[in-house]
């Protein structure tokens, strides 16, 4: 399956907000499987994503910090401008984001995942549920 990098970090994000949910069973185990399959990626995308870091932040107090707005004063009058650092950051972040890789990542079935009773949002899991199969069902969806 091609997926790019933002699409697994993000899977991965929401994968990890699962782990205090209560799913049944199955359900668990192939998103446990898809997390197995998406860790090696995710690590290298994470581990790059902290270069980056690296690269335009800077260190205060012993931190490493990238501040998204600096502090600026002009005739007395203290405001905020956009961090030029915390720009390049983010330009460097997306062109990481849109890699494109091929992971070998099993699916889940939608109806695995119970019934929709979380507050977990699963829109970075689409690429990896499949949709019930309609066929047989009434056009308006009643059985």
């Amino acid at each position: 399956m091609k997926l790019t990098a933002g699409q697994v970090y993000q899977a991965v994000e929401t994968i990890n907000k699962l782990a205090a949910v209560k799913l049944p069973l199955k359900g668990k185990y192939w998103i446990g499987r898809i997390a197995a399959k998406l860790a090696p990626e995710f690590q290298v995308i994470a581990e790059q994503r902290n270069d980056l870091i690296k690269k335009h932040g800077e260190e205060k107090d012993g931190q490493l910090k990238l501040e998204s707005t600096l502090p600026v004063e002009k005739d007395g009058v203290k405001s905020t401008i956009v961090n030029p650092a915390y720009v390049a950051f983010l330009a460097d972040l997306e062109t990481l984001m849109a890699q494109e890789i091929e992971v070998d990542c099993p699916t889940v079935k939608l109806e695995l995942l119970g019934d929709g009773e979380t507050d977990v949002d699963l829109t970075a899991l689409l690429p990896f549920i499949e949709e019930p199969d309609l066929k047989g069902m009434p056009k308006d969806g009643a059985a």
